[in-house]
């Protein structure tokens, strides 16, 4: 097993140029993911517990991250994150 019960890994990853991080967690039965803010406000939160849940996961996901870039996010993050990238 290359990764035991209770390992994170943690990432940024970046989406329309706001940096967000990405934590997942192996627990006893599934994988948790939750996706953060740099201020570490949650923002998606999903488990994983086989194959075919990645389809419908990786959807769960990119909605709740698009939903909180559009609902809540502002002109003033939108011009700091233009002059950022």
């Amino acid at each position: 097993m290359y990764f035991k019960e209770g390992s994170t890994r943690n990432e940024i990853i970046n989406v329309e140029g706001f940096y967000l991080r990405k934590s997942l967690k192996r627990q006893e039965d599934h994988i948790s993911i939750k996706i953060y803010t740099f201020d570490w406000e949650l923002i998606s939160e999903v488990d994983v517990y086989d194959y075919q849940d990645i389809e419908a996961v990786e959807e769960i996901l990119s909605k709740d991250i698009y939903n909180y870039i559009t609902f809540d996010t502002d002109d003033l993050d939108r011009l700091m994150i233009h002059f950022i990238k």
